[in-house]
């Protein structure tokens, strides 16, 4: 790994081989604290096996709760289904069901943790989302899930995530701060690390 993100060589094969192979996970999810960098490995995971994925990759961050009509209508677009206004939105679920089932698609999910809040208060809106998503994993289709707390829905396979080691995260701490890097100490930018 180069450049601004550092370290995590082993997740990267781990969930690589997961998701280049046959059969593939249905619901893969990156599960550890805030900040310890999900949503940058799930960025450097999908830029190194999207190849993998003919029918590409989509995602939506879950952080700012959107409902399901927001997420299909998303979902349709980069689908190139039509979306004309007034629409049905049991039709589009058809026609975005249809196509999914004949391409080999992954299907992102950052910030997960805000929708299992959200189930948890039992959010109406969130509830209809989470079935309707729970429908879309198939033969053809995985999601790829960044979250503080584990979703717990069948078949969920999950990527712990660590901290990095004290030099990763020195030279990640070092790539931070450019202007300054001469004035950085690598055994004190260690030390903080660690």
């Amino acid at each position: 790994a180069e450049g601004i993100f550092q370290g995590r060589q082993e997740e990267l094969k781990r969930i690589g081989a997961d998701l280049t192979s046959d059969p593939r996970p249905r619901l893969l999810t990156i599960h550890g604290a805030g900040g310890q960098g999900k949503t940058a490995l799930a960025r450097e995971v999908v830029e190194r096996f999207a190849f993998a994925w003919p029918g590409g990759v989509w995602a939506i961050s879950l952080e700012s709760l959107p409902d399901r009509a927001t997420a299909v209508i998303s979902l349709a677009r980069f689908l190139n289904i039509p979306t004309p206004e007034p629409f049905d939105l049991t039709v589009m679920e058809q026609h975005v069901q249809k196509i999914l089932s004949n391409r080999r698609t992954l299907l992102v999910l950052d910030n997960a943790e805000s929708l299992v809040e959200a189930v948890e208060q039992n959010n109406v809106a969130m509830l209809d989302l989470v079935a309707w998503l729970k429908r879309l994993p198939g033969p053809s289709v995985s999601l790829l899930v960044t979250s503080r707390v584990l979703l717990q829905w069948p078949g969920e396979k999950i990527h712990p995530l660590e901290g990095l080691s004290p030099e990763d995260g020195a030279a990640l701490f070092r790539l931070a701060a450019p202007e300054r890097t001469s004035g950085i100490l690598p055994s004190l930018a260690s030390q903080l690390s660690q």
